[in-house]
């Protein structure tokens, strides 16, 4: 009866232990950059189909961009007084609801010498968050960012219930992934995909 009990209980344990383990396995690591992809939950709001890369602070909370929302609007709209910015090709980016006024450039690290305040968002990729950083880029290399109206921000903790509840799929960040060629299709290619 005890060799019985004593096999029990080392199956009960065993059962424990290995239900933590895989817990552990499909929990998020939020401690890097990754990118989040919207569930159906989000359906009907403007994280839709979204696509964010995030990064997270020193305080546990986290920032983003969406990276694949471009609007109509160009670079020449927003700005027709500075006469670069009618040379971006691209469109502007819907980048979050959080500061949806304000201008942010996203681009690759190699293309960023001189380039004033950096702040960096993933090994090879940079953001320039402040005015006069922003202005500097659209001058010398307009077409080297991405622009983004808006970001994405969470309280510490946050992110971690809103993934936990099943709102977003954790995948790995890439260069490419943030900076695709062209954003249609990005959502419908990483929905759903095994890490």
């Amino acid at each position: 009866m005890k060799r019985l009990q004593f096999l029990l209980r080392s199956f009960v344990w065993a059962f424990v232990l290995l239900g933590g383990a895989m817990g552990a396995a499909r929990a998020a690591d939020l401690s890097r950059p990754v990118l989040l992809v919207a569930s159906d939950r989000w359906a009907g709001t403007p994280f839709e189909q979204a696509v964010v890369l995030v990064t997270p602070l020193a305080n546990g909370a986290h920032v983003g961009f969406v990276v694949n929302h471009p609007t109509q609007l160009s670079l020449g709209t927003l700005f027709p007084e500075q006469d670069a910015a009618s040379h971006v090709v691209g469109p502007v980016y819907s980048g979050g609801p959080m500061l949806s006024s304000v201008v942010f450039a996203v681009m690759r690290e190699g293309a960023t010498s001189g380039d004033g305040k950096l702040v960096s968002l993933m090994p090879g990729l940079v953001a320039a968050m402040d005015g006069p950083t922003v202005d500097h880029i659209i001058e010398t290399r307009p077409n080297d960012a991405r622009y983004f109206i808006g970001l994405v921000m969470w309280s510490p903790g946050q992110l971690d219930g809103e993934v936990e509840d099943g709102s977003w799929e954790v995948r790995p960040a890439t260069v490419d992934a943030v900076l695709p060629e062209r954003a249609a299709g990005l959502w419908e290619s990483l929905a759903g995909t095994a890490i």
